[in-house]
């Protein structure tokens, strides 16, 4: 009974059907109205899982958004610092050929050796 709605439940205990289950008009009001707020209960619970699932997801996707952000910039940083680093060498590099192509051509190939690999 408590599936259905209230004013049909309220007619049918207003009535001689609840006789033929021994009970009182009083008594089958009180257990559909214990069943109902039962169901309200769960219902409620229900919908404070759902919207703590759903602010636990949401916290959790900040967080790996946060942490991806975080890698990128790690990432971006880490390709600056590699290509000063390249650059540094480079310019080292042919500041090292400069100073040679100066010298008589007889010493060009034993500074070429003695010029550190890039």
């Amino acid at each position: 009974m408590a599936a259905q709605p209230v004013d049909y439940w309220l007619f049918l205990i207003s009535t001689d059907h609840i006789q033929k289950f021994g009970a009182t008009k009083e008594q089958f009001e009180q257990a559909i109205r214990a069943v109902l707020a039962e169901q309200e209960k769960r219902a409620r619970e229900a919908k404070a899982d759902d919207r703590y699932e759903r602010q636990r997801t949401e916290k959790k996707q900040e967080r790996d958004d946060a942490r991806a952000r975080r890698d990128e910039e790690r990432a971006r940083k880490e390709a600056e610092r590699i290509e000063r680093e390249q650059e540094a060498r480079r310019k080292k590099r042919e500041a090292a050929f400069a100073e040679i192509a100066e010298l008589p051509q007889l010493t060009h190939e034993a500074r070429l050796k003695d010029t550190p690999p890039s």
